[in-house]
């Protein structure tokens, strides 16, 4: 066949394309609204964590440490010391304030050395009122965000007292170059200068403190030649190689740019099944077409094409409309990052919004219109079974489809499938799990489907309501395409009601599940000396369960005689190139400061699992957390050296415990033998159950006492939580929306693919003496007993996700409700009846004598 005729027998099928127009292209549509939104979104936050990267980190160079930084200029590289690089150290420590009279308040202070540079090296401080930060901030004023002035009832030129010293406010922080991420901080900012830390005594043993440097270079450097002064700053800082995080702005911010990666790939996948849903409505609609369309292939055969040519004539057909639906849910999924960029701002840049997403757009075509072909090829395969003869005898049978043909098609279908996961996770383990779990979730979908006809067909109509049988034998009765629209409203379905699910697992468990006797406030750096007032206090508040722990902060140095930093380059071998966040896993359980404790005798919620406790004499033993342990690569009878205070100290593992982490009691990742570090500086951790109507009370109580003593309550720390968790599970969710739609559109399609035929059964039970309303409950049947199974599959499906999910992974103990498994259930029958009735409307409009009339 030549090329001309082909696209000329092409136009003229297209022509009659309308009918079948509108629901392939929407459920295209939606699946691709979905890929392309996601996508644009990371695109466009991507890069404008790169266009602003040296205003983000707030310089060219960053150094980040818990121990105090030396001067960094002298250890740059000779070439980029002069002229003398500008430079500001920054400490960040969480502290409690408060005013005079109002309540105190937990916040996160920074303090400014502007000794050497000012503050900000890049990017803009944006301040109210709008003055330069010199003539704001000194040694006896601060600076804080709007949110604190909100919770302690301060305005600008007030008192706000810090580590029980006098600051005046002098004004409010509107925007500052910091690093973004996702994660929240201890409390609203509080900006000071480094001479007013040291006034306000907040350094003493314990205190979290977070020391950072921040370098602007000479000169417009490379990000390779970046790379390689901040490789040489490292190595040259005392303990830069293993304690030390040096970071340069064309990194980008790399720990934002990994969890957006894995927001990608996970949104990504849940994106991609709207998409695989939309696909079974087309392979719903193509079968139906072809079913329609089989005396015109059969009329194709007689004149002499082959199955292939007419396969490659439908396909084509495929195609243009993948395409066509495709291009119109790549421009709705594009206005993603409008829509986000309102509301968050700080996310989306301006500039970047309204520039058109074309990677995204291009990924959205390809993916539409390759899972479409794929989705389309085994009904497609009905080709080979019209017989030429079909022109001339209707009863005709059909000729078998050749086995390399299905073979073929379905191996197409699989490898779509997983091809397309891959391109969404970048991870082979990740897209074949995925394909395997839609693949299994289908089968569960489509032999309930299977069933439900196979039970219609069964029924004792006897024993029924009329309006009920007919029902149901409408359902099961040839080309209703009952299997397709439940599969997919039911996959839909299943996505939403399953993160639900998930949601209110993690509520109840975060928010409200707290054991009775768990500690609801923790009480941080608390010197020895002040301990026996901060007990009294908190007793006198009501207080119960109240502990006190000593506690030793120190290093590990080596571990069986290795040293950190062998450690670390072990686990992190060049060779293997392994993720970022693999690398800064390995590097926080070697590197991180370890926070020892020691007790005679265990927690309740301890116990051992491996060894025994302190049996050892002249031995210094340590006992570690399984888990802990195991990350560490200690095993019983593993050597630890430990730098406490710049004193090396060796420790024998010689137990290996679990922890019941849930209970929210004081526990240890590592507990040294008693009598092992009474002479190292130590601070005191306490905790107590306090009853909420005085906990901050107590707070203020406690915080007028010890300006040092940090207090962190649960519950507020818990629904903050809870909060970041609901706005993760609504984005989710919204994708789930996507998915659900599709379900919702296939059905409808189905509906309206068999306008005709509704038509004239609406007509024939009208002329029977139906009315229309009575007529209208008949197809409400039908389309309840598809949602009703759909329903019902998706909520033991979303049940059984949930439960394996918090129980296996996040080792929660409590169930996923029933009643909203239940309330799923119904919403999906409700939107089932609603869209198909809708999609009928215009059979049950038809006059009798109008459909009559066709049929003469």
């Amino acid at each position: 066949m030549s090329i001309r005729l082909f696209l000329r027998m092409l136009w003229r099928e297209s022509r009659g394309a309308r009918g079948r127009l509108f629901f392939f292209g929407a459920c295209v549509a939606v699946g691709v609204a979905a890929v392309v939104g996601v996508a644009a979104l990371i695109d466009t936050v991507e890069l404008g964590i790169r266009m602003r990267s040296r205003e983000l980190l707030g310089g060219d160079l960053a150094v980040e440490s818990r121990t105090p930084l030396p001067d960094l200029v002298p250890l740059l590289p000779a070439d980029l010391q002069s002229p003398r690089p500008a430079q500001v150290a920054l400490t960040i420590l969480p502290t409690m304030v408060r005013g005079e009279r109002g309540p105190s308040r937990l916040a996160e202070l920074k303090a400014v050395d502007r000794s050497q540079g000012e503050f900000p090296l890049a990017g803009t401080l944006t301040l109210d009122p709008a003055r330069p930060l010199g003539e704001l901030l000194d040694d006896h004023s601060v600076l804080v965000a709007r949110a604190l002035l909100e919770d302690t009832r301060l305005a600008i030129g007030d008192d706000l007292l810090v580590g029980g010293e006098r600051f005046r406010i002098r004004g409010v922080i509107v925007q500052e170059p910091d690093p973004l991420t996702f994660s929240f901080a201890f409390g609203p900012r509080v900006l000071m200068t480094e001479a007013g830390l040291a006034r306000a005594k907040l350094l003493g043993e314990g205190q979290r403190l977070k020391h950072r440097t921040l370098l602007r270079l000479p000169g417009s450097l490379t990000p390779d030649r970046l790379a390689e002064v901040a490789r040489a700053l490292a190595a040259r800082i005392p303990g830069g190689g293993t304690y030390v995080k040096v970071e340069t702005h064309a990194d980008a911010q790399p720990a934002l740019r990994n969890t957006l990666n894995r927001v990608n790939r996970y949104l990504g996948l849940v994106a991609l099944l709207s998409l695989l849903i939309a696909s079974v409505g087309v392979a719903q609609i193509v079968s139906t077409w072809l079913t329609q369309a089989t005396p015109q292939t059969a009329i194709l055969r007689c004149l002499g094409l082959r199955p292939r040519e007419i396969l490659w004539l439908y396909l084509s057909h495929v195609v243009l409309l993948a395409l066509l639906g495709s291009v119109i849910g790549s421009v709705v999924g594009a206005t993603l990052p409008a829509l986000v960029a309102t509301a968050y701002p700080e996310l989306a840049p301006p500039e970047l919004v309204h520039a058109i997403p074309w990677g995204a757009m291009l990924r959205g075509w390809a993916m539409g219109v390759g899972v479409a072909l794929v989705f389309s090829l085994l009904p497609l395969t009905a080709i080979w079974q019209v017989s030429p003869a079909r022109v001339l005898r209707a009863e005709a049978a059909p000729l078998p489809v050749p086995l390399g043909v299905r073979i073929f098609a379905a191996s197409c279908l699989l490898a779509g499938v997983i091809a397309a996961a891959f391109a969404q996770s970048s991870r082979w383990r990740e897209a074949l799990g995925f394909a395997a779990g839609v693949s299994l979730l289908t089968l569960a979908l489509w032999l309930g489907a299977r069933g439900l006809l196979w039970a219609v067909g069964r029924l004792p109509r006897s024993r029924l309501p009329p309006l009920v049988w007919q029902g149901a034998a409408a359902l099961a009765r040839p080309g209703a395409g009952a299997v397709g629209s439940i599969v997919a409203l039911g996959m839909g379905s299943l996505v939403v009601l399953g993160i639900t699910l998930i949601q209110g697992v993690l509520a109840r468990e975060i928010v409200t599940a707290l054991p009775e006797d768990a500690p609801s406030v923790f009480l941080l750096d608390i010197q020895p000396d002040q301990w026996p007032e901060v007990e009294r206090i908190t007793r006198a508040a009501g207080g119960t369960h109240i502990q006190g722990v000593p506690v030793v902060m120190a290093r590990l140095s080596a571990l069986d005689g290795r040293t950190v930093d062998q450690l670390v380059k072990e686990r992190t071998p060049a060779n293997e190139k392994p993720s970022e966040n693999d690398r800064e896993r390995a590097r926080w359980v070697l590197t991180r400061e370890q926070r020892v404790t020691s007790l005679k005798t265990l927690a309740d919620n301890n116990r051992i699992v491996e060894g025994q406790l302190w049996h050892k004499p002249g031995v210094n033993e340590v006992s570690l957390e399984v888990d802990f342990a195991r990350d560490l690569g200690a095993k019983l009878g593993s050597v630890l050296r430990f730098d406490v205070q710049g004193v090396p100290v060796e420790f024998e593992v010689t137990s290996l415990r679990t922890v019941e982490w849930r209970s929210f009691s004081v526990n240890f990742f590592v507990v040294a033998e008693p009598g092992t570090l009474d002479d190292a500086p130590q601070f005191l951790l306490g905790a107590a159950r306090v009853p909420p109507a005085v906990e901050q009370a107590l707070q203020d109580r406690l915080s007028a006492f010890g300006p040092n003593v940090t207090i962190l309550r649960v519950q507020e720390l818990l629904a903050r939580a809870a909060s970041l968790l609901e706005q993760v599970a609504l984005a989710v969710r919204l994708l789930g929306g996507f998915a659900a739609a599709t379900g919702l559109i296939i059905l409808a399609g189905s509906v309206a693919s068999s306008q005709l035929r509704r038509a004239r059964e609406a007509a024939l039970l009208k002329a029977l003496g139906l009315t229309r309303a009575r007529v209208a409950a008949l197809f409400a049947v039908e389309y309840a007993l598809g949602g009703a199974v759909a329903g019902a599959i998706a909520a033991v499906g979303a049940y059984g996700l949930a439960l394996g999910f918090t129980r296996g992974v996040l080792e929660l103990t409590s169930s996923p409700s029933l009643a909203m498994c239940l309330a799923g259930w119904a919403v999906t029958i409700v939107l089932s009846v609603v869209a198909g009735l809708l999609a009928s409307a215009h059979a049950l409009r038809v006059p009798p004598l109008a459909v009559f009339r066709q049929q003469a």
